[in-house]
């Protein structure tokens, strides 16, 4: 199996895992911003890149919005 695959493939797991989580995901959303930001986004793949899309949306629907923020805004660049 190659890399791309492979990056796929968890890609998927941290879509579904977030999706079982739901509301308990929130403790776990610093981790879950690192591991996007190390390993997911910097590859150019765009499926990759809509999976990651998606999984986002469904972190915005589940986090606390200040829990979110306070972990999103000073990762974001002017």
């Amino acid at each position: 199996m190659n890399l791309k695959a492979i990056r796929t493939r968890v890609a998927n797991l941290m879509l579904y895992a977030i999706i079982y989580a739901e509301e308990y995901i929130t403790e776990y959303l610093d981790g879950v911003l690192l591991s996007f930001q190390r390993e997911l986004v910097k590859h150019k793949n765009v499926q990759i890149n809509q999976i990651i899309a998606r999984t986002l949306t469904y972190l915005g629907r589940f986090c606390d919005y200040e829990a979110l923020t306070k972990l999103v805004y000073p990762t974001i660049k002017v």
